[in-house]
């Protein structure tokens, strides 16, 4: 097995596993069991809770929920469990965002930098709008690339490279006016992941694996290698289990993955009034009025964003597939749904909101 993991590290384009040490993101014996908080208070609300998974629509899924202490409630349905591996899709963006926020911090990137800074192909006449990109518009996907989910064609060519796909976006699909336009789609963060590559010197998925997956000691199949590790699909090629998408979410609430500081910047309206919402999913626009971070969406269950929503703003990373990430920062409790749902985020986000709030009955928040 030894061996078998090794051989799995070095097709990744990882080291080879090693024990965290002590005092890094790592440590995670929080999340890999379930502390039931609330004794026997809160049992009848965890069984109804469980009640309502198993008469859902979920067919296999997990459903996680936590704190920055770990995992309170954990249960499966069908035939998966919490080690089960799933394709994100969307829910990569949030590990994307995190992973180039660690090098923020570490200074090897800025959120002011400019693609060209890194890029010696990108543009640099003032005079193009190109070159007044900065990467935290990329992260907001504000940053004037447009290209929806099924129109970046190079974000599926195994055979290419990041830089390469990069490229190929920057000179196709360049739309708006930096800032000016939010556009849901996998351009913005493969450029991102193409300028970390270039400045780490480094593939994506390796940069993941030291930045985020490797401290948190994630399973060699946390990774982000679809297509491929050449060109791995940044806002949507991660594969992880819920187990692992929870030890993030742990790390997370418990400021153990990014300071406090960088939480406060990631979490913050990147897409305030003035700035055009021109493609928003199903899930964030349909009786909702969802705004962007870095990364990851703020949440808001009314028709129109209000002071409200941004004083009890809910963040996640629904993927196209149903697997569905969220953290209530005021509240400290994240939650995860592994799942492959035929409705997708549609149906996962509104269990995983009514589920949310029969978990803060539970703890009493």
């Amino acid at each position: 097995m030894r061996l078998l993991l090794l051989a799995l590290h070095l097709l990744a384009g990882c080291a080879p596993p090693s024990p965290s040490a002590d005092g890094e993101v790592g440590d995670d014996s929080a999340g890999t069991g379930v502390d039931d908080p609330g004794g026997s208070d809160a049992d009848a609300t965890w069984e109804a809770l469980r009640s309502e998974i198993d008469a859902s629509t979920l067919s296999d899924a997990t459903v996680l929920f936590g704190t920055a202490d770990g995992v309170v409630f954990e249960h499966h349905k069908g035939d998966a469990d919490a080690d089960s591996v799933y394709l994100a899709a969307s829910a990569s963006k949030w590990l994307a965002a995190i992973t180039v926020l660690r090098l923020v911090e570490a200074g090897a990137l800025s959120l002011d930098d400019h693609p060209q800074r890194h890029l010696d192909w990108w543009a640099t006449d003032p005079a193009d709008p190109r070159s007044t990109v900065t990467l935290e518009q990329l992260l907001s996907f504000t940053s004037g690339l447009s290209g929806g989910v099924d129109s970046v064609p190079c974000v599926e060519d195994g055979q290419s490279t990041l830089d390469a796909c990069a490229r190929e976006i920057s000179e196709g699909l360049f739309t708006y006016e930096p800032g000016s336009t939010f556009f849901y789609g996998p351009s913005h963060l493969q450029v991102a992941g193409a300028v970390a590559s270039a400045q780490q010197g480094l593939g994506w998925n390796r940069i993941f694996r030291q930045q985020v997956a490797d401290p948190l000691d994630l399973e060699i199949t946390t990774a982000f290698a679809t297509p491929s590790l050449d060109n791995p699909r940044v806002a949507g090629g991660a594969t992880i289990s819920a187990r692992d998408y929870g030890r993030v979410l742990t790390a997370l609430a418990g400021g153990r993955l990014l300071t406090d500081e960088s939480i406060e910047v990631m979490a913050r309206d990147h897409t305030p009034d003035g700035v055009v919402m021109s493609s928003v999913p199903a899930a964030a626009r349909d009786g909702r009025s969802w705004r962007y971070a870095l990364g990851c969406w703020r949440q808001c269950d009314s028709a129109e964003w209000s002071e409200a929503c941004d004083e009890a703003a809910v963040l996640s990373s629904p993927g196209a597939f149903g697997f569905y990430p969220m953290w209530d920062p005021a509240d400290g409790i994240w939650g995860v749904i592994a799942t492959h749902h035929p409705d997708g985020a549609s149906a996962t986000v509104d269990m995983g909101l009514r589920w949310l709030d029969t978990t803060r009955d539970a703890l009493g928040r």
